[in-house]
C-alpha cells in the first residue's frame, strides 16, 4: 500500500531544510532524532548527482549498505550523522510508526526517508528505486543526472 502525503508539517518547505526545534515538530515525529523531518513537498524535482552522500541518524547503516549494493557503479559516500546528506535516513518512533511503515519525502535538494526499522528503510529504498527508469534499476545507465519529481510517499 502506498499513499502520497501532502501537508504533514505546514510551512517548512524551503530550499534549505531547517532543523526544527522540538516544539515545532509534528507530534508524529516528536520521538525522532532532531534532524531534517518530513515537510510540505515543494513542486519541482530532485536530480541525482554524479557523487552523493547517504547518511542516517540512528538506524540505517544496513539500509545504506543495501542502497550502495543496488547502485554499485555510483560514487556514494555512506556515513552516519550528516543531516545535510543527499539522502538522509531518519529513525522514527517504533511506537508511532510500527516496524512496517516508511515515509519518503523527495525534496528539490534532498531525499528524506523515515522508518523505525532497517526493514522499513529497505522497503523505502525499493520503493524509491521504482521511481527510477528501468535502465537505471538494471544498471544499464548511471543514476547521475536522473531526475524524479518531488513527492511524499508512505508505504508498508
Amino acid at each position: 500500500m502506498v499513499l502520497l502525503i501532502g501537508n504533514i508539517i505546514p510551512a517548512l518547505a524551503q530550499d534549505t531544510i531547517p532543523v526544527p526545534q522540538k516544539d515545532t515538530i509534528h507530534p508524529f515525529f516528536r520521538d525522532t532524532v532532531l534532524a531534517p523531518v518530513i515537510t510540505n513537498t515543494p513542486e519541482g524535482s530532485y536530480t541525482f548527482k554524479p557523487a552523493f552522500i547517504i547518511s542516517w541518524s540512528e538506524k540505517g547503516q544496513k539500509a545504506a549498505a543495501y542502497f550502495k549494493a543496488k547502485f554499485v557503479k555510483e560514487k556514494i559516500l555512506a556515513q552516519q550523522g550528516l543531516p545535510g546528506a543527499d539522502i538522509y535516513l531518519i529513525t522514527g518512533s517504533k511506537k508511532e510508526m510500527g516496524s512496517d511503515l516508511f515515509l519518503i519525502d523527495v525534496l528539490s535538494r534532498q531525499i528524506l526517508i523515515t522508518s523505525a526499522s532497517d526493514e522499513g528503510f529497505i522497503r523505502a529504498i525499493d520503493k524509491l528505486r521504482e521511481l527510477l527508469p528501468a535502465e537505471v534499476r538494471e544498471g544499464k545507465i548511471p543514476l547521475a543526472g536522473i531526475t524524479i519529481a518531488c513527492a511524499g510517499i508512505a508505504g508498508k
